[in-house]
Order: structure tokens, then C-alpha cells, then sequence
């Protein structure tokens, strides 16, 4: 096809030679001779003839330059009526177009203007010119240049508008850009657009109205993420999602507790100054690191760790007792001992892996946020020795996951509801030194891996239920200092693996249960001073004798029951409990008639008779120093 098409070209070259120049122009399957003057060849326009003789219906009509239309059998017969003529200037000549052409390859796109003097099989160069206006729409390329001019001309100002906008950003803002700890590599500064976004998104967290005042820690947290917070920027994953919330969680908690004040890792050195931090001292970890000594109960030793302050450029899980599991959200929360202020913020119930809140022995203070009841994973919740105050939420009682409970060394008043059964997963529950008054509720017996129990100086008054019997589990109960009355459970023999038992300063009266010396691994009885005859309730406190069954509690160490009123004589069987180290019973009637060689330790000994011997010798000493004082 290619060798045809340049062999008529070759001829139309010829031809407009012998006319005496001329223009030779090819459609895309149609060659057009336009004669400019002269005589056409009569050997080409015979082939032309010929050719245009064989194009039947397949031919195509072509406009000639003044402007008329003709098919290509009138052009050639008018071709050989003017062989004799001398100008055939305006006549256009058809060629043949293969006839298994498409038919959409007639139509003529555009046209290749080849110059006269041209040599046949020379490389000339050629020029495209401009078709007709109809052909020049039928283009795509035109329609996509069109489109293309319009978006360009629509776009461009909004275009401009952003480069100027960043330019701005970039010469107003120094903070220094994103620092992964890994790479150590900085992250284009926020624009105005990003700071917008930020703000709305975390603004969607926020639990109360209060929380959009300027001052609000939570406020604040999001100003530290925009203007001071290298690494924090507007997430375009999940995984940017959860750092930003967590970080932004994590800065809520350091601001509401007063970081700056804690003891350790509160504030990094950099947040002292009111300059930008320095870049260069960022990707120094020594400037962020803090040491904390840590007391290893194993070794006994005091070791020193190494971690992070808050509010750092460095990751959130390597501050100071925040842990991480394997996909970077924090789970454990460890902040004991470090004098914390404030309030615990709601917004830790974002934090949906949340495991373990460590924050005993502290100065946090307000009542228990209802929204911590929304942390479901959470299995220890310690918060001993503060100053809150106000009642247990009922909401705390959805948290059936908790293992440990230790609300100790508060201000903490109230009853404790019965819903307390609801959470049977409970091993420690500490609830002393409070205000907590009101009976024990018999619902605590469902308790059934609980090993721990402190209810000890509190206001619990009535009995103990005897389904506190059914915690089997039970290793260790302090109850001294509370104002209950009665007995105790006739079954209480049931709790074989109990070990402390401390019931001092309470109200209980009446004699030791038959059960009571089930209590084979018991180590420790301390039940004094539960006769108070000077105030309501009054009581006698445990009174009748101590059974011989005594002696079957053979790991029994200490037996403090003074201040009672325990009747008759010490067993014989008392001999053979060889760990005891501590029996005081006196200001009771217990007589003790025997003391045999096994019978008490030599310490014990010597401390009962040293007891006796005060109750005689403290009278005489004040006769003899003071003889005008009337002792009795």
C-alpha cells in the first residue's frame, strides 16, 4: 500500500512538472493533480482516466477550488474534452481508492501539500495545512485540546491561589516538620486547610460543652498538636487516624493531670521555652530521654530505666509508663507515685485497647468519670491512695471484665450497690479507708475468683452475709474498723485457702463458729477489741471458749483476740502449734493453765509474761513515785 500510494505521488510530481508547475496534493486515499497552467501530460491523463474509470460507486466527490462539486467520472471525461486546451487551471483529477476500504477512511482529515519542484523518490519535507472548519471539528485530538484549554483556564486561578497560600504558610510557620522515630526524617508543615481539619476532627471527641473553652485541657491538646507537635499531621490512612487520636488523648491526660509538675518525664526540656524547639535537637534522643529507678521486687534492687518525656517528638508508646501492643495502641498505663493533679479527662474511653490504668498514689482528686465504665477491655483499674471523692457510678459496674479493683485511700462514700455480683471476674478488690457505709451486700458471694478483699475503716454496719461463705477463692480479708454486728457465718469453715482473717475493732459478738477451725491454712486472727460497752452499738465481743479443735490449725502464726471476752482454759491442743508467734488474749478470762515446754514459743513466752507482770508492776510504780495519787 505504501509502494502504491508513492508511485502516484511519483506521478503527480511528473505531472506538475510538465504543466509547468503546479501543486500535487494528497488526500488520505484520494490524489488530487491541480493543474496551475500548461498541459497535462497525455499518458498521465489517460492513467488518471483509467483509474478514475474504475472507482465506480466507490469513488468520492471532492469540492474544486471555485467552489463546485463533481464525482470522479464527470472529472475525467471534462479531463479528456480539454486535452487540446491550454489552462486546466481549477481541475482537479480522481485517482483510484482501494475498494476494502472503510468506509469512514474516506473521510479527508486533512491534507499534505508537497512542493512543486519535488524530485520523485527525494525525502521532501512535507507541510500540513489547515482542512476545512467541518473536518476540523470531526478531530478528537481538537476536542481534547478544547477540553483541556477550558480546564486549564477554569483551574488555573484556584491553582495559583494554593502555591501563593503555601508559600505563605511556609515563610510564617517554623515549626519543624514530622520526626518518625525510625527514620528520623521531617514531614512538610501543616497548611491552613490541614489545621482546619485537624481541629473539627478531634473537636468530634469531645465529651461536654466545656470543652471548646480555650483554656480546656482538651483545647489545649489540640493546640499542642497543630503548633508544637512535630509528628502529628492529618491523617490519609486508619493507621493515622488511630496515631492522632492517641497522641491527642495521651496530651488531654498530661494537661488535665498537670504534667509539668509530675515527678518524672512530665515535660520535655524543650516545652520549658517559649521558642520553637530546635530541629537539630530533636533527632537527639538524650534530649528526650528521661531515667526513672525502679524497686524489683525480685532482685530487691533498685534499676533504672530509660524512657521518654511526654509531650516529646518522640512516638507516644515510648513515654513513661505507656505500653504498647504489636499494632502501636496503647494498652497499659502506668503512672504510680509521680504527683499527679487534676481529674482523670473522659477521653481515655477512646482509647479502646486500654488494658491495665495504673494511677495509685497520686493527688488526683474529683469524683469517678461515668465514661471510664466504657473502657471494656480494661482488667485493672487502681486508683489507691488519692483524694477522690463522691459515690461509685453505677456504670462502673458494667465493667464485668475488671480483675482488679483497688479504690483505697480515698474519699470515696456511698453504698456498695448489689450490683457488685455483676462482676464475677473480680480477683482483688480493695474498697478501705473510705467512707463506704451501709451492709455488705449478700450478692459479693458470686464472687467466685475474688482472693482478695479490704473493706477494712470504713462505715459498714449490720451482719455478714453468709454467702460471703462461697468465695472459696478467698485468700486474705480485712474488715477491722468497720461498725458491724452479730456473728460470724456459721459456714466460714468454707473458706479453705483463706490465710488473713483481720476483724479487729468492729462489733462482733457471740463464739467463735464450730466452722471456724476448718480454717486449716489460716496464718493470721486478729479480731481485738470488739467489746464496746461505752458507745451504740454496744457489744460484749466474742465471748465463749476456745475449742480444742484449735490445735488442727497447724500454719496458725499470729492469734490476737484481746479486748473480748473469751471464757474457760487454753487447750491442751494449743501445745501443738509449733509456728505460733504471736497470742495475746489478755483483758479476757481466759486462764491459762498449762504451758508446757511445746506448748508457745519461748518468744511468746516471755511476751505474755511480760504482759502480766505490767498489769501488776504499773500500779506500783505509780504508788511509789507518785504516793499521793489514789490508784486502784
Amino acid at each position: 500500500e505504501k509502494e502504491e500510494e508513492e508511485s502516484r505521488l511519483d506521478k503527480c510530481s511528473i505531472a506538475t512538472k510538465e504543466n509547468g508547475g503546479g501543486k500535487a496534493v494528497r488526500f488520505t486515499d484520494t490524489v488530487i493533480i491541480t493543474a496551475t497552467g500548461g498541459k497535462v501530460s497525455p499518458k498521465v491523463e489517460e492513467e488518471e482516466e483509467e483509474e478514475s474509470q474504475n472507482v465506480g460507486n466507490a469513488q468520492t466527490a471532492v469540492s474544486v477550488d471555485d467552489g463546485t462539486s463533481k464525482d470522479g467520472k464527470e472529472s475525467g471525461e471534462k479531463s479528456n474534452n480539454n486535452d487540446n486546451e491550454d489552462s486546466l487551471l481549477g481541475k482537479m483529477f480522481h485517482v483510484k481508492r482501494r475498494e476494502d476500504d472503510d468506509a469512514k477512511k474516506a473521510l479527508i482529515p486533512t491534507t499534505i501539500e508537497y512542493e512543486s519542484d519535488a524530485t520523485p523518490g527525494t525525502d521532501a519535507t512535507p507541510r500540513t495545512t489547515t482542512a476545512s472548519s467541518s473536518s476540523l471539528l470531526r478531530r478528537p485530538c481538537v476536542y481534547m485540546l478544547a477540553i483541556f484549554s477550558l480546564l486549564l483556564v477554569v483551574g488555573l486561578p484556584q491553582i495559583l491561589s494554593r502555591l501563593f497560600q503555601n508559600k505563605n504558610n511556609k515563610n510564617t510557620n517554623n515549626r519543624p516538620s514530622s520526626m518518625p522515630t525510625s527514620s528520623k526524617s521531617l514531614t512538610p508543615t501543616m497548611n491552613e486547610d490541614d489545621v482546619l481539619r485537624i481541629r473539627s476532627f478531634l473537636q468530634f471527641y469531645y465529651l461536654t460543652q466545656e470543652e471548646f473553652s480555650p483554656s480546656s485541657p482538651q483545647e489545649r491538646a489540640v493546640d499542642w498538636i497543630i503548633h508544637q507537635d512535630s509528628v502529628s499531621q492529618f491523617p490519609t490512612t486508619g493507621n493515622g487516624v488511630k496515631t492522632l487520636l492517641q497522641r491527642w488523648i495521651l496530651a488531654v491526660f498530661a494537661f488535665t493531670t498537670q504534667h509539668e509538675h509530675w515527678h518524672a518525664c512530665g515535660a520535655p526540656p524543650q516545652s520549658s521555652s517559649s521558642s520553637p524547639p530546635d530541629p537539630l535537637l530533636l533527632n537527639i534522643n538524650k534530649k528526650t530521654a528521661c531515667h526513672v529507678d525502679v524497686w524489683d521486687l525480685s532482685t530487691d534492687e533498685s534499676i533504672s530505666n530509660t524512657y521518654y518525656y511526654w509531650l516529646s517528638h518522640d512516638h507516644e508508646c515510648t513515654w513513661y509508663g505507656v505500653t504498647c501492643d504489636e499494632n502501636g495502641s496503647v494498652m497499659r498505663l502506668e503512672l504510680p507515685e509521680n504527683n499527679l493533679n487534676g481529674t482523670i479527662p473522659g477521653e481515655l474511653i477512646h482509647l479502646t485497647s486500654l488494658r491495665i490504668l495504673h494511677l495509685q498514689h497520686n493527688l488526683l482528686s474529683g469524683t469517678l468519670p461515668t465514661h471510664i465504665a466504657h473502657l471494656y477491655p480494661l482488667i485493672e483499674l487502681q486508683l489507691l491512695d488519692n483524694m477522690f471523692s463522691g459515690t461509685i457510678p453505677e456504670e462502673l459496674y458494667d465493667l464485668t471484665t475488671l480483675q482488679k479493683l483497688s479504690l483505697g485511700w480515698n474519699d470515696f462514700s456511698g453504698t456498695l450497690s448489689t450490683r457488685i455480683g455483676e462482676m464475677t471476674n473480680l480477683q482483688m478488690l480493695f474498697l478501705f479507708d473510705n467512707k463506704f457505709d451501709g451492709t455488705i451486700p449478700s450478692e459479693i458471694g458470686k464472687l467466685s475468683f475474688l482472693s482478695f478483699l479490704y473493706t477494712h475503716s470504713n462505715a459498714f454496719t449490720g451482719t455478714i452475709p453468709n454467702e460471703i461463705s462461697n468465695l472459696s477463692m478467698l485468700r486474705q480479708w480485712k474488715h477491722f474498723e468497720n461498725i458491724n454486728t452479730g456473728t460470724l457465718p456459721n459456714d466460714i469453715g468454707n473458706l479453705t485457702n483463706l490465710e488473713i482473717l483481720w476483724l479487729s475493732e468492729c462489733r462482733f459478738s457471740g463464739p467463735l463458729p464450730p466452722s471456724f477451725y476448718n480454717l486449716t491454712r489460716l496464718q493470721q486472727f486478729h479480731a481485738w477489741s470488739n467489746r464496746d460497752l461505752f458507745q451504740e452499738p454496744f457489744s460484749t465481743g466474742f465471748n465463749g471458749t476456745i475449742s480444742s479443735e484449735i490445735g488442727n490449725m497447724k500454719e496458725l502464726t499470729s492469734f490476737v483476740v484481746n479486748h473480748n471476752w473469751f471464757q474457760g482454759e487454753l487447750p491442751w491442743e494449743f501445745g501443738d502449734l509449733i509456728e505460733l508467734s504471736k497470742f495475746v488474749c489478755f483483758l479476757s478470762q481466759v486462764i491459762i493453765i498449762v504451758l508446757r515446754e511445746k506448748c508457745l514459743s519461748l518468744t511468746v513466752f516471755f511476751w505474755v509474761l511480760y504482759k502480766m507482770l505490767m498489769q501488776l508492776v504499773l500500779p506500783l510504780q505509780q504508788s511509789f513515785f507518785y504516793p499521793h495519787t489514789n490508784v486502784q
